[in-house]
């Protein structure tokens, strides 16, 4: 049998974390019986669960690229608009390792923090911003010049929930869905749980997220002892 298949079936495992279902007098009477406010909680709970496993290197069902890039505008307001189901870049900017690359797969660019856009000038330094038409846009820093045919390697949103398809998640990590979905609803105001069951919720939460962690790590072959007449010798 499939593991938590569709938002129906995660539902039922939401409402078993929390101690309630459909006719819970306390949801009812803040989410007028349309299940709104579980539904809220689910979606949170997903969102919350796709960048849980992106972050402990499993987002890989997610990973895709965009079609090329077009800047518009001029400094300091030139910028692309990113896909509209972007959800971050595939970059890792600590170890400046760049979302963005020429159409030959040669990495470009380098992603600032938004703080240090007006500091930093030239070259291919680049920030992302997300503006009021909902989008998420790359925009270039003043005199930057973008390479032509950029693409940009992202993790685009997980599909919405719905009761008639599959969820957009590995079946072993759907689990992290209803207990996320659980944390968030303990801070809504129709909660009725007690600490024990806080502390229950919490638990599976940590849980969840230990085997997730599990089955994260990379395949490795067995440790080998290094010839000694490799060690100190710089390999260029």
């Amino acid at each position: 049998m499939s593991l938590l298949t569709d938002r129906a079936s995660i539902l039922r495992a939401y409402f078993r974390l929390v101690n309630a279902d459909s006719t819970d007098e306390d949801m009812i009477e803040h989410d007028d019986s349309t299940l709104e406010g579980a539904y809220e909680a689910l979606a949170v709970g997903q969102e919350r669960a796709q960048l849980y496993l992106i972050r402990v290197g499993r987002g890989d069902r997610w990973l895709t690229t965009s079609s090329a890039l077009t800047f518009s505008g001029a400094d300091p307001d030139k910028r692309a608009a990113l896909p509209s189901d972007f959800l971050r870049l595939d970059s890792d900017p600590d170890q400046r390792r760049s979302g963005l690359r020429r159409s030959t797969g040669l990495s470009w660019g380098r992603e600032i923090g938004i703080d240090d856009r007006n500091r930093v000038t030239g070259g291919s330094h680049y920030y992302l911003r997300e503006d009021s038409d909902g989008l998420t846009y790359i925009y270039l820093v003043r005199s930057a010049v973008a390479a032509s045919n950029l693409v940009a390697d992202y993790y685009k949103q997980a599909t919405t929930l719905a009761d008639s398809t599959d969820a957009d998640m590995p079946a072993p990590y759907r689990p992290l869905i209803p207990a996320l979905a659980a944390e968030y609803a303990m801070m809504q105001s129709w909660f009725a749980g007690d600490m024990e069951q806080k502390q229950a919720i919490t638990a599976s939460v940590a849980a969840t997220k230990r085997y997730a962690f599990s089955r994260s790590r990379l395949t490795r072959r067995a440790r080998q002892v290094q010839s000694s007449r490799h060690i100190g010798r710089i390999i260029t």
